[in-house]
Parts: C-alpha cells; structure tokens; sequence
C-alpha cells in the first residue's frame, strides 16, 4: 500500500513534543524577566535566549519564596534587611547616653526619628504586591489587600510619633508630649498586622519557626499590652488593691517588652531567611535553565531526525500498485480478479530466462491431510 508521508510526519513531530503548545498566562523569563505570553512552550526567550522552563503545578504549602520570580526574592531581602536594620537602631538607642547631642539635637531621639523612618519605608517594600505566576499560590493573607494597606500605614504612627516628640521637646507644650506617648502606643499595636503578615511570609519562606514566634510575638502584643492598658487604667482611679494592679501592671510591661523582643529578633533571622532565598533561587533558576536548553535541544534533535526521515521516504518510497502492471519481473499481487488462463496465474521470468507459470490446484481435502474418513 502506498506510504502516507505527511502523517507519519505529523506522528514524528508528535512524538518529539513539538507540539507541546504556547504559552497562555504571565510567565516570564527566569533570567532577564521577559515576557513569553504566546511563545511556544519548547522555544526559548527572544531577548536572552534561555530555554523556557515548565510551569510548575504547586498546590497550598507546596511552593516557596524561592518559587517567585528573581527581582521580587532580592526586594524583599532588601525591605526585610531595612527592616532589621532599623531594629537595631532603636535598640541601640536605648543604650546611649541621654545627654549625647549633635548641635542642638539629641543623639537619641536623631537615631530613633531616622529608624522610624527607615521602618516606615521598609514596610512599604516588604508589602508589595507579590507577583502572580503560575509558580506562587494565592494566599489569603500575603494576597489580601486590606491587610496589606492596614500593615503599610499602621507603620507611620512610630515616624509620626518621633516627629510629635521633636515638636513637644522644641516648645515644651505637655499636650504634644501627651499626644506623642498616645502615637507610641498605637505605633506598639500596629506590630499586629505587620506581625500578622511576616508570619505568613515566613512561612511561605519555608521559615515555620520564624512564623510561630512571630504569631506568638503578635499575640503577646496585643493582648497582654491591651491588659495593661486597663490595668493602668483602673490604677488612675485609686482602686482598693492598687498595689496587686501596679505589680501585675509591671508583669505585663516585661512581657510584652519581651513580646517585641522576640519580635525584632523573627524580623532579624526573616532577613537573613530572605539572603538565603536568593541564593537557592539562583541556583534552582540556573538548574532549571540547563534542564530546559536540553529538553529544547532533545526537541531539535529530534525534529531533525523526523525531517530527515520524511526526506528519505519520500525519496525513496516504493510506488504505487498501479506501477506493477506492465513489469514482467515481478509477480503481481492478487487484487481479486480470476486468473487468465483456467487456474493459473502468469509470473515473472523464471531461471533460466523462461517464463513459469504457477499452477493453482484444487485444496486437498482434511480427511487426505489428517487421514480422517469422510464422515468425519
């Protein structure tokens, strides 16, 4: 029967993972960031030629920050190291010596102004949208906006609170230290949505350790400063028991002060955290880079072979049936018909130059082949 070329052709391309199909959603080029919307799945990018990795199917706790793309990794590292940084400050500016002063402008309230305000900031960066890729996974935390918005502002009360401060110091107003101390405490609470949300970046992060001690921390803060908020309260309207509440009053101050603590210190090992994901993104991005240009180049290897095998068969296919009638070399294929003469059916030449002739004779009968009487 005759070879159909062209579908043993679209088998081969089949069969190499040619038609794997085209890129349909936002994914970008591991390396240089670039679009490949459109481009086929087995191709590679047009602006730095890397091979276009597979789409990793993930499902809930199964991908990581290493999943997400390059740039975002080393932001956050980046905000995150901000954040740690300005951690340090403020502690540090406790140890300092109250009357140190640059001009007419004490030392520690400078370092606290400036840590506020780099705080400030490095929340806005490690709240940034994340990127939707078909690697990252929608979180309803990491992903909601309000949470995100309400982590963002909260952070300005410290900032706000240090201003307020320099403003009460330079005109001595007790209503401007008074609205300061009240900016402060609110500045303690914002550590709640901020605390709320680095867990869960750690957690994304791989970091469950960090994430419980941040939730702990966050909880810490929340509740036992809002139950020494009531007991100062209540000692502001001389209760009988005054000495119980001052003391249970002090408790809670320690632990939430402990409760910060262990918050600045999830801030500090996030940070470090983050430094790692770039280098392990680097190296899994570099992994799947060089897997990729061996799939592709498996792919045109492949294609050529096919190419070049469709080549060669239509080159060297052997012709249709038709083409036998009128060659006496070769013995025609029953298509069917009775013979011309009686039973038998012209051949080729036979040895000899001679012409044979095969013979078609009648079928014996089973009981001849296996010496069966005719009844049976």
């Amino acid at each position: 029967m005759p070879v159909d070329v062209e579908s043993m052709s679209r088998a081969g391309s089949a069969g190499t993972g040619l038609s794997g199909g085209f890129v349909s959603d936002d994914r970008t080029c591991v390396r240089c960031g670039y679009s490949l919307r459109g481009l086929e799945t087995t191709g590679a990018c047009p602006e730095c030629g890397t091979a276009i990795t597979r789409a990793k199917k993930s499902v809930r706790h199964s991908d990581n920050l290493v999943d997400a793309p390059l740039g975002y990794i080393r932001l956050m590292a980046f905000g995150l190291g901000l954040q740690a940084a300005s951690v340090l400050a403020i502690g540090i500016q406790f140890f300092l010596p109250s009357d140190w002063t640059i001009g007419p402008f004490n030392l520690r309230g400078v370092l606290f102004t400036l840590a506020t305000l780099v705080w400030f900031g490095a929340s806005w960066i490690v709240t940034v949208k994340r990127p939707r890729t078909e690697r990252i996974v929608f979180d309803e935390i990491l992903d909601n906006r309000h949470i995100r918005n309400v982590s963002r502002w909260a952070q300005g009360s410290a900032a706000l609170a240090a201003m307020v401060a320099w403003a009460a110091y330079a005109t001595g107003s007790g209503i401007l230290q008074g609205l300061a101390g009240l900016l402060m405490l609110g500045a303690l609470y914002a550590l709640v949505p901020m605390g709320v949300y680095l867990s869960s970046m750690a957690d994304w992060a791989g970091e469950t350790e960090e994430g419980s001690r941040l939730r702990a921390a966050t909880w810490c803060i929340a509740v036992l400063g809002t139950l020494e908020l009531v007991i100062w309260g209540v000692l502001k309207l001389s209760p009988p028991f005054a000495m119980f509440f001052a003391f249970a009053g002090v408790i809670f101050g320690i632990l939430v002060f402990g409760g910060v603590l262990v918050f600045a210190w999830s801030v500090l090992m996030l940070a470090k955290a983050a430094m790692w994901a770039i280098h392990n993104a680097v190296q899994a991005r570099e992994r799947e880079i060089r897997l990729a240009e061996k799939r592709r180049r498996r792919a045109m290897r492949d294609a050529a072979r096919a190419h070049a095998a469709e080549a060669a068969m239509a080159v060297g296919a052997p012709p249709a049936l038709e083409s036998y009638a009128d060659d006496p070399s070769v013995i025609p294929f029953d298509d069917g018909h009775g013979a011309a003469e009686g039973d038998g059916r012209p051949t080729g030449m036979g040895p000899g130059g001679t012409e044979s002739r095969v013979e078609r004779t009648s079928d014996p009968d089973d009981s001849q082949i296996y010496g069966l009487a005719p009844e049976d």
